[in-house]
This record gives C-alpha cells, sequence and structure tokens, in this order.
C-alpha cells in the first residue's frame, strides 16, 4: 500500500522488488501495478528459489529483469543501469580543453548541436580533476596549450589505467610529422583544423560508439563478476570523498589468497580458480551491500568498508576467514584443498589522503600479515616496508592541491620515478622526520601554501634535521617576488618554480636534481 500511494505522486525510472513482499497476498500485485502504468514502469525482481513458473510469471507481467539472492547492492544497480540505458537514447558527455574561448564556443556548438553534453576548460591543469570528479565519455584537447600540451598531457592520461579506455581526439593542423606524434602519444584520432562541423560529429559519435562497448566489457572481472581493479578504485574514490566531506572514517582492505600458486601446482588451474570464486562469493555474502568487494589483481581482492574503523574492520575480516577455512573444496581426483587468506588494512585519512596512498598502505600491512604466516589480518602498517631494501622514494611530492598532486602523480610514475604524496606540512615533518622509520626521498617537490605546516617553515626544519643535504627541495609556489625566492634558497632549497609551471620543464628540474 505504501508502495502504491508513493507512485501515484512519482514516478521512478525503475522499481526494484522483493519478490517475498510483492508476493506475500497474490502474484507480484507490485509488479502488475507498474505494468498497468502509461507508459509501463520497469521492474526488477529480487528473489531467492522461486520456481521457474513464478520467474515467467514476473517476467510476463513486465519485469525487465530477475535476480537472485543474495546479491550485492552494487550488482542491482549496474543492473537498473543497463536496463536504463536501453530505454532511454544515450547522450554522451565530451570534456573539451582549449586555451582559445573561441574555438571552445565553437566546438560546444556544434557537439550541443549534436544531442551530447559538453564540458569546456581553457586550463589544462584542470583536465585530470575535472575528469576524477565526473565521468566524460570522450575528450577532446588542443595540441598546443600553456603550461601543459595536448600530447604530454594525453602520455600522462594513458598510463594511468583509469583513463586507457577514454577515447582522446587532438585537434590539430593537417602534417604528416604531427599526426605521427599524436598517435604516439596514445590518441585516439585528430581534429583537424580548419573543423568541418559534420566531420567532427561523425568522429565523436564513433569513437563514442566503441567507447560505450569497451566499458560495457572492462568494468567486470570475467572470473568473479565482481568489479575489477579499475572499476573498484572509481568507487572506492567516490567513498573517499563522501568520508572526506561527511567526517566519516573508510577502511580498505587489500585481501590476498595464501599460497594461490601453490594450490594451482598441486591441484591445477581449475583448482586455483574455484578458490577464488569462493573468496568473491564470501565477500559478496558477508558484508554489507555498500561495502565494495572489487578483484585487484591475480590473487589479491580490494574490500572497502565505509563509516567502519581500523578493529571492527579486522574483527569482521576474521569472521570472514573462519568461515573462508572451514569451505572445504576438491580437485578433480577427489582431494581436499583447503585455503586461508591474509589481509592488510588501511584507514582513511590516517594512512593515507588519497586512494593510491591508501591502497600503498594496505598493501604494507598486507605483507606484515603475510610474513607472519597464513591466516593473518594486520591493522596497523610497517612504515619500515615502505620501500624496498629501505632505498629511498624517488620523488614526494608536498601539495596541498589535490588536483595537482593528482597530476605531478602520474607525470613521474609516467617516467619511471617512485613517488608518494602527502597534503598536509605536519605529516610530511613526521613522514620525513628522525622518529620515523620511512626511508626518505631523493627529491621534495613542495608548496609554500600548505596547511598546518607552511612550505618554508618546514623547509626550515628539514635543514635544521639536515635532511636537505640528502634530499632535493624544489619549491612551488604561485608568489615569484624575488625575496621568497632568496629566502626559499636560504632555507636550503636547491630550487624555485613558480605557478602555473609547464609540466616538462618541471620534470627537466625533477630529472637534474635527481643526478646530482
Amino acid at each position: 500500500g505504501e508502495a502504491r500511494a508513493k507512485l501515484m505522486g512519482l514516478r521512478p525510472e525503475v522499481v526494484v522488488i522483493d519478490a517475498s513482499v510483492d508476493q506475500h497476498r497474490s502474484k507480484y500485485p507490485l509488479l502488475q501495478l507498474l505494468a498497468d502504468v502509461d507508459p509501463p514502469i520497469p521492474a526488477i525482481v529480487v528473489g531467492g528459489k522461486e520456481s521457474l513458473i513464478d520467474r515467467t510469471m514476473a517476467l510476463r507481467l513486465g519485469a525487465r529483469s530477475f535476480l537472485r539472492k543474495p546479491i550485492a547492492a552494487a550488482k542491482v544497480v549496474a543492473e537498473a543501469e543497463r536496463i536504463l540505458r536501453r530505454l532511454r537514447p544515450q547522450r554522451g558527455r565530451v570534456l573539451v580543453a582549449d586555451d582559445d574561448p573561441a574555438t571552445l564556443a565553437a566546438l560546444k556548438a556544434i557537439l550541443v548541436g549534436a544531442g551530447l553534453d559538453v564540458v569546456t576548460i581553457a586550463d589544462p591543469l584542470q583536465v585530470l580533476s575535472t575528469l576524477q570528479a565526473e565521468r566524460f565519455d570522450l575528450l577532446i584537447l588542443d595540441r598546443e596549450m600553456p603550461h601543459l600540451g595536448g600530447l604530454e598531457l594525453c602520455r600522462v592520461l594513458r598510463s594511468d589505467p583509469r583513463w586507457h579506455g577514454l577515447p582522446i581526439l587532438i585537434l590539430a593542423e593537417h602534417r604528416a610529422d604531427i599526426i605521427h606524434q599524436i598517435f604516439d602519444a596514445g590518441a585516439d584520432d585528430i581534429v583537424v583544423r580548419p573543423i568541418v562541423d559534420q566531420e567532427l560529429v561523425t568522429r565523436v559519435a564513433n569513437r563514442l560508439e566503441r567507447s560505450r562497448i569497451y566499458r560495457n566489457m572492462s568494468d567486470t572481472d570475467l572470473l568473479t563478476g565482481l568489479p575489477n581493479r579499475w572499476k573498484a578504485a572509481e568507487i572506492i574514490e567516490l567513498l573517499r570523498r563522501m568520508a572526506k566531506r561527511y567526517l566519516e572514517p573508510l577502511s580498505v582492505a587489500i585481501i590476498g589468497i595464501d599460497d594461490l600458486r601453490g594450490i594451482v601446482e598441486r591441484h591445477g588451474g581449475a583448482a586455483g580458480d574455484e578458490v577464488i570464486c569462493r573468496l568473491a562469493e564470501l565477500l559478496v555474502r558477508t558484508f554489507r551491500g555498500e561495502d565494495v568487494a572489487g578483484r585487484w589483481s591475480d590473487d589479491r581482492f580490494v574490500l572497502a568498508l565505509y563509516g567502519i574503523g581500523r578493529e571492527d574492520s579486522a574483527a569482521r575480516l576474521r569472521i570472514a576467514l573462519d568461515e573462508f577455512q572451514r569451505i572445504e573444496s576438491r580437485d578433480g581426483q577427489g582431494e581436499v584443498h583447503p585455503a586461508t587468506f591474509s589481509a592488510g588494512i588501511a584507514v582513511f585519512p590516517a594512512d593515507g589522503a588519497d586512494l593510491p596512498a591508501l591502497g600503498h598502505a594496505a598493501e604494507l600491512a598486507l605483507r606484515t600479515a603475510e610474513a607472519r604466516g597464513r591466516g593473518h589480518i594486520e591493522a596497523q602498517v610497517d612504515e619500515t616496508l615502505a620501500s624496498p631494501g629501505g632505498q629511498p622514494i624517488d620523488v614526494l611530492i608536498v601539495e596541498a592541491d589535490e588536483a595537482l598532486t593528482d597530476l605531478l602523480t602520474h607525470t613521474l610514475e609516467a617516467r619511471g620515478y617512485r613517488t608518494l604524496a602527502l597534503l598536509d606540512g605536519h605529516d610530511a615533518l613526521t613522514w620525513l622526520g628522525p622518529d620515523s622509520s620511512a626511508p626518505g626521498a631523493r627529491v621534495i617537490l613542495m608548496a609554500v601554501d600548505l596547511p598546518g605546516l607552511d612550505g618554508l617553515a618546514l623547509l626550515r626544519r628539514l635543514k635544521e634535521m639536515g635532511i636537505t643535504r640528502t634530499s632535493r627541495v624544489i619549491m612551488l609556489t604561485a608568489r615569484a617576488s624575488e625575496p621568497e625566492v632568496l629566502e626559499a634558497l636560504r632555507a636550503g632549497a636547491f630550487d624555485h618554480v613558480s605557478k602555473p609551471f609547464s609540466v616538462p620543464v618541471l620534470m627537466q628540474r625533477v630529472s637534474q636534481a635527481l643526478e646530482v
């Protein structure tokens, strides 16, 4: 009755029906109501062990899909999205970056006229943060822009697996040498100046269709049905932003199957796949629908628990571990092969301010758990494992601007440098200080404007501790006054770069600092 009353005032795009609730008096009365609305409202029925007749009746009454319990909330949402994509026209979302306002206006007019949603930005340094904040189906970049050209930005994006499948078109003149550079940078196509309306629309439409096909194929791990690494990371990043906004804890666990290679060698590949699927099913069944479980790598899973701290997360994982150990699997010869897992837990924001840092911390905790033997859960991060052999990382980034931090991290890692990013001056002092077991950094990119402890004050502390003798500090600031430059150099800085800066130039400064 409550559902019927709400339907009179609201028209939802899709309705999810629990079969056990809708069947208590007659066969799917709510489903029949949805079917009688003009036009009918699509429905998803979620049931348990309903008979084939019950399932057939639900489909006859207009149900678009029938899902079997237990099922994760993420899978129900994904099914609803699939149904809605089929029922309504697709409007691709396009991000255009160009420093010329006239070109931006012309491109937007053409693409909006073709039925597309278009966002334009004039600053290439905003591209990465915009892509992280919203989901786009296609990106158009001008080849020549100040501070960061389209080709360099394309290389940065292609170095990050999250953007491997994002179609990128480069706006440039038609020259053989330029075309070669464009495709070598990883772009999918070129938009030739002067722009021809219909040609632009056709190229964009073709790439959008391929993008949709790619996304449908690439978001799910085929063996387990869980979100794959990149999709799981995308969802966890949304949870991280919610946790930051509402001051809630977020626990991220990396779970590794103990000795999976040994299981495969002793019992065969099918036995290994069975253990992987068994753990995936257990994670879905054991944890809440709002928790996120995904396939992280061959023998690893990721689990994110929103609103749950370190100790509660460890307790829940121990319960799952106990159940996993009780499940018996047999190979083709009937031989039992028991399995266990180990897990490492990191908590936002204590162990990391962003997802890469949290994932790194959880991996370190997992290493500690594995070092203790099979079937251990470790909720504390051992910083002595932060770098193999205790060697310093190549570049430490201390910058409060998360978008700029992400851009620099991706650019440096694309060049093979080991990096770590910190957003707060006090965090950097703790990580670099004498009481820390962290291995230090060869080069430090440090902003002047930092929360907690400003960059110049932090630089003076590092000089007092002797850190500037072994770590080359490059200061990043929006103020290019001569007194500030001199103050930074007197305080121990190796170099000084003013914002906005050219990323390739900064990379050259980093390279020089590493060679000293």
